[in-house]
């Protein structure tokens, strides 16, 4: 298996539905044929106390197709619906420590998961 981004599908595939965390079944383990990491690729300080974080997925499936959903803030609800984007980008107060979580769902079925924890920029100085 070579790593691949959630990208592209390369045929015509049914929507990738994840179900809700209390009815989704654990994901602890990665399976054989699925694997993913999450990374934080970027941050921008905004106005108002606000950070831009760029997360990237990475996925390494049997299938050549991965939908990711994302879960900004670890609190067991995913915030997006599955997606092929492979970066995606979530606004976070500065100075502040947070885990996001991406859930990855092949075409055959399977899933798995990854976490990242970061701190935030600090905040800027008042002008």
């Amino acid at each position: 298996m070579s790593p691949r981004p959630c990208g592209p599908l390369r045929r015509s595939t049914p929507p990738l539905l994840l179900a809700p965390p209390r009815y989704r079944r654990p994901m602890s383990a990665q399976p054989a044929g699925l694997a993913v990491s999450v990374t934080v690729v970027n941050e921008l300080q905004e106005e108002g106390g606000l950070t831009i974080v760029w997360l990237k997925a990475t996925a390494e499936s049997s299938s050549q197709s991965v939908a990711c959903a994302w879960d900004w803030t670890d609190d067991g609800r995913l915030d997006t619906r599955p997606s092929l984007q492979t970066v995606v980008s979530h606004s976070y107060r500065c100075a502040s420590q947070f885990t996001a979580r991406v859930v990855a769902v092949n075409y055959q079925g399977e899933g798995a998961q990854d976490t990242v924890t970061f701190r935030t920029l600090p905040c800027a100085a008042p002008r």
